[in-house]
């Protein structure tokens, strides 16, 4: 009941000095959005800088078959899945491969390495990881999705369209949706197959060679590098496609060449794969644009503000607080002679800043919540976790030193007053 009465009093003693109050509270509301926005972009930014410091100190090879061999669509398979699942490196399927279509609207996609009486236009295969790690996106249309990368050898044999996505020059010449008839190279009777455009790629589409440089795919038609089939279809697929498409590629890793020449030799033998089959070339150091300084400034901004809004919010609350407890000695003293004892000053003291923090801290995070989803910036639950003790904290150590500043004064000088 006297709880009950302790906080019916601090509510009133809220809605009595609004000003004072509603101050206090966008203060401590304007802190909470400044310490969660800083503290997270700040952590944001960390994060990435330490990735692409760790990107930086990776060179990219390329892998490559510098040897034929007796092809096994298993041992094929099994040597892809320890290329994708080494803890030493990254292996991303980067395949140039042209095709024979029928006719093209412009030469400027015709891979002039071919000089036989065929068409054959400039085309890669590229797999899953490449398009996340690399940041890949279309200027129209979408990306492959993963149901496109399942190679259906029915629908391909019964001539269904499949997806591909068109290099950024294409936009001159070709839409969405518009199709090019090729031979499908990689089914043995050469079998005719519709390529429907579904995306165009942004311009300036940059993709690590492994050759001591990066080549431009604003001309190219991009093929998704398809997933193993279940079954070989009677040798409609040639086991020879499966090994150039899914074992030849590149290689980002710290390590240099020649460790990872031995790695891939090491992991072909494994699966029954001759040693000295595929070769390692290049070195294709990348510096990132996290290293630079200007960077690193912003991060400290942020990191600035984030304590500079605990210091502030600190501050008024310990300004407002002894205002509060100047303009209530009278009412301290009085209470006193109504049977309340010290326990029960102590929790009128700190109820009025306990209700304005909490009032404040869930406000600022539902704000400070939708700004950072809106901004999709990364959410760092630590962040609210650190305001949340710490307001519990502010109002602990502010409510004592309250107390002891009630108690240390005279307070029979506003009952004789009276």
């Amino acid at each position: 009941m006297i709880m009950n009465k302790k906080t019916k009093e601090t509510i009133d003693y809220i809605l009595n000095s609004p000003a004072m109050s509603l101050m206090i509270i966008v203060v401590l509301i304007s802190s909470s959005i400044l310490w969660n926005l800083s503290f997270c972009i700040s952590n944001t930014i960390k994060k990435e800088t330490i990735k692409l410091e760790q990107e930086t100190k990776k060179g990219y090879y390329y892998l490559y078959e510098e040897t034929a061999y007796n092809y096994d669509y298993i041992k094929v398979k099994l040597f892809n899945e320890k290329l994708k699942t080494s803890s030493l490196f990254d292996f991303y399927e980067i395949n140039q491969q042209g095709i024979v279509v029928e006719n093209i609207k412009s030469d400027i996609f015709i891979d002039t390495a071919h000089t036989n009486s065929v068409v054959v236009i400039k085309s890669a295969r590229l797999s899953e990881n490449v398009f996340a790690d690399f940041n890949l996106e279309v200027e129209e249309g979408r990306i492959f999705t993963d149901e496109e990368y399942n190679l259906d050898m029915d629908s391909l044999v019964n001539r269904v369209k499949i997806p591909v996505l068109a290099g950024y020059k294409y936009m001159d010449y070709y839409k969405l949706g518009d199709k090019i008839t090729s031979t499908n190279c990689f089914i043995k009777d050469g079998v005719k197959f519709d390529l429907e455009i579904v995306g165009f790629l942004k311009k300036d589409l940059f993709l690590p060679s492994g050759q001591g440089g990066k080549m431009l795919y604003d001309d190219y038609l991009i093929m998704p590098s398809y997933n193993f089939i279940s079954s070989t279809f009677d040798g409609l697929v040639p086991d020879r496609f499966w090994a150039y498409v899914k074992t030849n590629g590149v290689i980002a890793s710290s390590l240099d060449a020649n460790q990872i020449e031995s790695i891939i030799s090491r992991l072909a033998g494994e699966v029954g794969i001759p040693s000295g089959i595929y070769k390692v070339i290049g070195a294709d150091k990348v510096n990132s644009v996290y290293n630079d300084k200007n960077i690193i400034k912003i991060e400290e901004i942020f990191r600035n503000s984030s304590t500079l809004a605990i210091v502030f919010s600190t501050t008024i609350m310990s300004i407002f607080m002894f205002i509060a407890i100047k303009r209530r000695l009278k009412y301290y003293a009085i209470i006193f002679t109504n049977g309340y004892v010290h326990s029960d000053l102590l929790d009128i003291i700190s109820m009025y800043p306990f209700l304005l923090c909490l009032i404040s801290y869930i406000i600022g995070s539902l704000l400070s919540l939708f700004l950072l989803v809106s901004f999709e910036i990364d959410i760092s639950i630590k962040s609210f976790i650190f305001l949340a003790l710490y307001y519990f904290m502010m109002c602990v150590v502010s409510s004592f030193i309250a107390y002891n500043k009630v108690i240390s004064s005279d307070l029979s000088v506003y009952l004789r007053k009276r």
